[in-house]
């Protein structure tokens, strides 16, 4: 930015404008976990979440763009904008605490698809539509000090950035688990009020009055704060009796990943992680038998490693069979802390067992990072319900767990089913997961009831069926227990069930390998969900869930060619000129760089978690390391308007990259996958593949400078600029946000995902060479 147009920038304006961003990536934060709650933790709804919020925002800013110029009272308007956006926050969640009651959803069911996605549509609305509604308004703003008008949008989009890498950063590391959602967006809305005077300029020169308005927020925050507290406490109950029905909530947790609930009902405690039974105690019997079917699997073992949720029962039986070791991997230390206290006086001793080392951390970092064998691996996990809990079965994890298995060790996991209903969706989705299974382990049987265990190895003749060999392992047991009994293996291992089932699942058609860059499980379960969900619309739903099914990439270029060659009808039939033409592009470009770039997130967010673990300190780096790059590449842009002398050759070579940058990334991926970054230590690793997503932001945010310094090319008034590149850059990430977290990656997989991303950018060079060869004169 040229010195003489810094010096006249006032900065007040981007002092507020950081403070948006701030405060918005917080606010979309505690949407996210609020909705993960009553969704039941399930990621398909982070693409719908992340489309109706850019959705909104390429509205509010649509709508700026044609109001801001006729405003008078601008700074006003553009206080009580923010404030507002920040006041209606609560009302938002309240909505989202009570959405299963509206809609009627019975508790411990599933939302369908499309009451879920109308509801999320209609409550982001809010703070998403100010958001995007403030960006004209604040460029107006900024445009009254300054003539450097392309460069004037630029700097309001990196401060906006830098703001939401700051607040993702603090909320993250500082805010997160120790303040609820509605003290949060209290302190929010109090310290936007406290900083809003900051643009009135008279205001701040006269003391008095700053004094009394430092008092009058002194003393709203004294009624604020506790009321915020009782909101919460009122809503958490609310939200818990259409989670929970007639249990009791006894505790409700924010942890660092996720909600964590404990409730009682009789004699029992449930923990409840993000809406979802995660175990029930005491249950002595269930525990048992589980216990018992899994360690009856090898002939006799020694070393063994629990995955998952084992604190509520699990440990005790597997501790009174005469193993060595237990080890017992448990992601969130927030669990023991909740349960603990409520454990009986035996399971509570079980844990000072000094066979037994707790270690808490993701399981598939703790995999990659061990040097430990075992005999047997026994993962305890939910069903694949959400992109974290599928990394656990994919190919690649049973690659995984089979590296750490002593030769002839058995690997077990259970999966829910129906025992008298085995229809296509229970189908396609057991079976994805059988033959995934058996790609890597030659040796697999299944158990047949309603819980589906599997057992795998690599040795013939350890894992078995077979209820006399399981009977002579079991009575090799030294110790009696009350809670089982060798007749418990006829419950899951009836000869003719067993033998159907494993008819069924071998011999499914036209089922997909469930792998880390193709996720289809994941989707395979959401046609499951869709079969026992409640509520309204629930057959349309399962309908329309089962079309996207047969979704196909072809579909998608056949659509992009379509409208590439109506472009070229429309130039034929018109004659625009070459100015005209090159506002359109720029806005056609940034759109594109938005699907883009809320597309590379997504991917390589999936990718990291898939090849380093659920580390959420780290994603969140991963986060701020994309914004960071957006900032980053936006700067460079804003420094480098003033030397370019062809903004449409610059979108070129712009769009080339990206194109580039996506047909290789899949290579990449595979590479710290599988390849020669595998081998690098853990700490390199991750610094490389930083990089990475540095280089997506950096290529992706560099489009939004260029695209305004074109379109004011066209029409030189800045809120109408602002306002509609901005609209134009969140249409084209909702869209990326939606299509690559619903449908693309779940469904195509991440190459074909990447592989569009590639095309769409294609498209763009397209148009930008049909403008340069074909030009007419302004």
């Amino acid at each position: 930015m040229p010195k003489t147009a810094l010096k006249q920038l006032d900065f007040r304006p981007l002092i507020i404008y950081f403070f948006l961003g701030f405060s918005s990536i917080i606010v979309q934060s505690l949407l996210i976990r609020e909705f993960l709650v009553v969704f039941f933790g399930n990621e398909l709804v982070l693409g719908i979440i992340f489309g109706a919020w850019f959705f909104w925002i390429s509205i509010g800013a649509q709508t700026g763009s044609r109001l801001a110029f006729q405003i008078k009272s601008l700074r006003t308007v553009f206080c009580l904008s923010i404030l507002i956006g920040l006041f209606l926050f609560p009302l938002q969640l309240y909505l989202i605490r009570s959405v299963r009651s509206l809609l009627a959803v019975s508790p411990g069911q599933y939302i369908p698809f499309l009451p879920m996605l109308a509801f999320t549509f209609l409550c982001t609305a809010p703070f998403s539509f100010m958001v995007g509604w403030s960006f004209p308004l604040g460029s107006r703003l900024l445009d009254m000090n300054t003539s450097s008008r392309a460069i004037t949008i630029g700097w309001l989009y990196i401060t906006e950035a830098v703001g939401s890498l700051v607040g993702g950063l603090i909320f993250t590391f500082l805010l997160v688990g120790h303040f609820s959602s509605w003290q949060l967006g209290a302190a929010l809305f109090l310290f936007t009020a406290f900083l809003l005077p900051l643009l009135i300029g008279k205001f701040v020169r006269r003391r008095f009055y700053c004094l009394l308005w430092v008092a009058a927020i002194a003393i709203l925050s004294l009624l604020v704060l506790p009321f915020a507290e009782q909101a919460n406490k009122v809503t958490l109950q609310q939200r818990w009796r259409s989670l929970g029905g007639a249990s009791k909530l006894i505790a409700s947790v924010d942890s660092k990943y996720e909600n964590l609930v404990l409730a009682q009902i009789a004699d029992q405690y449930s923990l409840y992680g993000n809406g979802q039974v995660a175990f029930i105690f005491p249950d002595p019997y269930g525990y048992a038998n589980t216990a018992y079917f899994v360690l009856t699997q090898h002939p006799n073992p020694k070393h063994v490693l629990i995955i998952g949720d084992a604190l509520g029962g699990l440990l005790h039986p597997f501790l009174q069979a005469p193993i060595q070791k237990l080890d017992y991997v448990q992601l969130d230390p927030q669990i023991t802390n909740l349960v603990l206290p409520y454990l009986s006086e035996e399971q509570r001793k079980t844990l000072s067992d000094p066979r037994l080392d707790i270690f808490y951390t993701d399981g598939r970092f703790f995999l990659k990072t061990t040097s430990s064998r075992y005999d047997l691996v026994f993962l305890n996990l939910p069903d694949p319900t959400t992109a974290m809990m599928n990394r656990y079965y994919t190919r690649e994890f049973f690659q995984e767990v089979q590296r750490v298995l002593k030769p002839g060790g058995v690997f077990a996991f259970s999966i829910r089913a129906a025992e008298t209903y085995f229809g296509l969706e229970v189908e396609n989705y057991a079976a994805s997961i059988f033959q995934t299974l058996r790609r890597v382990f030659p040796h697999v049987v299944v158990s047949g009831s309603e819980t589906n265990f599997f057992f795998a190895s690599d040795s013939a003749g350890i894992v078995t069926v077979d209820i006399e060999i399981l009977t002579r392992r079991f009575a090799c047991y030294s110790t009696q227990t009350a809670y089982f009994s060798p007749y418990n293996f006829y419950l899951i291992f009836q000869p003719e069930r067993v033998e159907f089932i494993r008819r069924a699942l071998e011999n499914a058609p036209n089922v997909r390998l469930n792998t880390d860059l193709q996720p289809i499980t994941y989707f395979y379960n959401l046609l499951l969900w869709h079969r026992f969900a409640s509520g309204i619309n629930k057959t349309k739903s399962l309908s329309f869930v089962k079309q996207l099914s047969h979704f196909r990439l072809s579909w998608l270029i056949f659509l992009l060619a379509l409208l590439l060659v109506v472009r070229l009808i429309f130039l034929g039939w018109r004659k625009i000129p070459r100015r005209q033409q090159s506002a359109f592009n720029a806005l056609a470009a940034v759109a594109i760089s938005g699907f883009a770039a809320m597309g590379f997130e997504i991917v390589l967010l999936f990718g990291f978690q898939n090849l380093y673990g659920y580390l959420y300190h780290m994603i969140a780096l991963v986060t701020a390391t994309f914004m960071l790059g957006l900032a980053l590449g936006s700067l460079v842009m804003n420094h480098l308007l003033n030397k370019i002398r062809s903004g449409e050759r610059t979108f070129i070579y712009l769009e080339a990259l990206i194109l580039l940058f996506a047909l290789i990334l899949p290579a990449l991926l595979n590479g710290f996958a599988s390849g020669p970054f595998a081998e690098l230590p853990l700490t390199t690793s991750q610094i490389l593949f930083s990089f990475l997503i540095l280089n997506a932001g950096m290529l992706t945010g560099a489009g939004f400078p260029l695209a305004s310094h074109l379109y004011l090319r066209h029409k030189d008034e800045i809120g109408r600029a602002a306002g509609l590149v901005d609209s134009f850059d969140h249409l084209g990430a909702c869209l990326g946000g939606f299509l690559t977290g619903t449908l693309l990656v779940p469904v195509l997989g991440t190459v074909q995902s990447v592989y569009f991303i590639a095309l769409l950018n294609a498209g763009g060079i397209f148009l930008w060479i049909v403008n340069l060869i074909f030009p007419r004169k302004y």
